[in-house]
């Protein structure tokens, strides 16, 4: 597929597909991300492929009392944030 056909796929100009392709521009919305995928009949995952070395995976089964952290923590205030960092910080140590 061209960039001009592209870009008329997702109501972009071709000049705006080739700075997309070129790393120009870095911040496609995830709008226009759904549309390139939905024209080039992908799925959205496809332009995120796995890391073969990252260190941390969600567990498929989390323990409710984490969720509920995770869930919580952005609407803690600092110092509520700082407690759960200490927290994690010294049940690493205490882990060695």
């Amino acid at each position: 597929m061209s960039q001009v056909e592209l870009g008329a796929k997702v109501g972009k100009s071709s000049q705006v597909i080739s700075n997309w392709e070129r790393g120009y521009i870095q911040n496609v919305s995830v709008g226009d991300l759904a549309k390139i995928a939905q024209a080039l009949e992908v799925p959205p995952a496809y332009f995120f492929p796995e890391q073969p070395n990252t260190k941390t995976k969600c567990p498929s089964v989390v323990d409710k009392r984490l969720q509920y952290v995770i869930d919580n923590y952005p609407q803690l205030n600092d110092k509520a944030k700082d407690l759960i960092d200490s927290v994690i910080f010294m049940a690493r140590l205490v882990k060695r």
